[in-house]
C-alpha cells in the first residue's frame, strides 16, 4: 500500500520499513508511524498477530528480506507498501515467538539472498518467497522451547546493553563537568577534599617537544597505531633506513593524531598508555617534563578531551581538506588549567574505573551475541 505524503502524520498505525529493518519482534505500541485511509483501505492492508513482514528493497544484495513478527495484537493497524506480508494458509504450524528467529537464521538468509535479485537495488518479492525453503520441527513443544530460550538471551542482551548505555552516558556526562569550562578555574563537580582553584599553566611548563627518534632498539613489532592505540605488529616498510625515521613513543608521551572527526573538529591528542614503543615520524610527540607532579591517568583524559582542549587547538592548528596540522610553537605557548597532583589522580582513577565498567559489559555483551549466534546455527537446520 502506498500514499501520497499528505496522507501520513495522522490516523491508524502502519508498519514502516524501518520498524521492519531494526527489528526481528513488532508490538504495537512500537509503531510511530500513522496513515490517514478508508475503511477498505485498512480492511485490504490490516495485519494480524503472527503476521511476518519482510523489507522488499535494499541497497546492498545481504541486507534484503529481513523479517519481523508481530507479536502483539494489533488493532486497525496497517503495513506499508515498502514490506512484504506473510500469514499462514489456514492453522499457522510456526509458534510466533520461534517464527520470530527462524526467518533470520543463516540458513534462511542465504536463502533470501539468493533468490532476491540485485540491480540498482536488491529486491525480493512474493513470489521470491514462495521459492524459499525453510526447516522446522513439527513439535509445538520444541518450538517453544526453542523461542523462549532465544527471547531469553534477548533480554539479557537488551539490560546487558542498557547497562552499557548507563555506564557510557555517565562518563560523558563527567567529561563535561570535572574539567572547568572556559572562563572558570573550577569544575562544576569536584572530590570533597579539594577547594582550591586549579593554577594556569602554559604546555611548555608541562610538555616538551621529544625529537629522539628509533636507534633500531624497537622493530616493526613495536608500531604503534595513535588513533586506536595499539601495537600493530606491522612490518611493511621495515627496511633499516626507514625504520630510523620513527620518532620514540614512550609511556605518557602524547602524540597529535590530525584527521577531523564529528567528534574531533581540531584533531586530538592521545597518550601512550600501552608501553614504550615507535610512531610515524608525521606524528609531534610531546614527552612529560616532570613526571612526579605529573598524573599520567588524568592526562590521559584531560589531553584527549574535545570540549576541554578545543580553544587550545583551535589556536594552535592550521586546516588542509581532511587533516589539522599542529604548529607545535603555538601549542605549547597555550595555557591550560590544572588541579594539583593528588586532585589528578582522584579524576584520573575515577574515569580509569568507569572506563573498566565499560570494557567489562563490552566484553560480556560480546559474549552474549556470540552465544545467540552460535545456538542460532546449532538449533535450526
Amino acid at each position: 500500500m502506498n500514499k501520497e505524503k499528505a496522507f501520513f502524520g495522522s490516523g491508524v498505525p502502519i508498519v514502516n520499513f524501518v520498524d521492519v529493518f531494526h527489528n526481528r519482534i513488532l508490538m504495537p505500541d512500537m509503531l510511530m508511524g500513522r496513515v490517514t485511509l478508508t475503511e477498505k483501505e485498512i480492511k485490504n492492508h490490516e495485519i494480524k498477530q503472527g503476521d511476518i513482514f519482510f523489507t522488499r528493497t535494499s541497497e546492498t544484495i545481504n541486507e534484503i528480506g529481513y523479517p519481523s513478527v508481530m507479536l502483539g495484537v494489533p488493532d486497525c493497524t496497517v503495513f506499508s507498501g515498502f514490506v512484504l506480508r506473510g500469514r499462514a494458509i489456514g492453522d499457522d504450524p510456526l509458534n510466533n515467538l520461534f517464527k520470530s528467529y527462524i526467518f533470520f537464521t543463516e540458513h534462511f538468509r542465504k536463502e533470501m539472498i539468493k533468490k532476491s535479485s540485485m540491480t540498482t537495488r536488491a529486491l525480493t518479492s512474493g513470489t521470491a518467497l514462495k521459492e524459499m525453503i525453510i526447516k522446522f520441527p513439527a513439535s509445538e513443544n520444541e518450538q517453544t522451547n526453542i523461542g523462549i530460550l532465544f527471547k531469553h538471551l534477548d533480554v539479557i542482551i537488551a539490560l546487558q546493553q542498557r547497562q552499557l548505555d548507563l555506564y557510557t552516558k555517565l562518563k560523558k556526562g563527567l567529561l563535561q563537568k570535572l574539567f572547568p569550562k572556559d572562563g572558570e578555574n573550577v569544575p562544576e563537580i569536584r572530590f570533597a577534599d579539594f577547594h582550591d582553584d586549579w593554577e594556569h599553566h602554559k604546555f611548555n611548563e608541562i610538555y616538551k617537544k621529544e625529537t629522539e627518534k628509533n636507534d633500531l632498539s624497537f622493530g616493526s613489532d613495536k608500531i604503534i597505531s595513535v588513533a586506536k592505540m595499539y601495537f600493530k605488529n606491522d612490518n611493511q616498510d621495515s627496511k633499516v633506513d626507514y625504520m630510523k625515521t620513527y620518532n620514540i613513543f614512550r609511556v605518557g608521551d602524547i602524540a597529535f593524531e590530525g584527521n577531523k572527526s564529528k567528534n574531533f573538529k581540531f584533531g586530538r591528542f592521545v597518550e601512550n598508555t600501552i608501553g614504550d614503543g615507535i610512531v610515524s615520524h608525521v606524528f609531534d610527540v610531546f614527552r612529560p617534563i616532570n613526571l612526579d607532579s605529573h598524573g599520567l591517568i588524568y592526562w590521559k583524559y584531560a589531553i584527549h578531551d574535545e570540549l576541554f582542549m578545543r580553544d587550545i587547538l583551535r589556536k594552535a592548528t592550521t586546516h588542509a581538506t581532511m587533516m589539522t596540522n599542529l604548529v607545535s610553537s603555538d601549542f605549547l605557548k597555550q595555557t591550560i588549567r590544572v588541579p594539583c597532583y593528588e586532585e589528578q589522580n582522584q579524576i584520573g582513577n575515577l574515569l580509569q574505573n568507569i572506563d573498566n565498567y565499560i570494557e567489562s559489559e563490552q566484553s560480556k555483551l560480546k559474549e552474549m551475541k556470540i552465544l545467540k549466534k552460535y545456538l542460532l546455527q546449532k538449533l535450526f537446520i
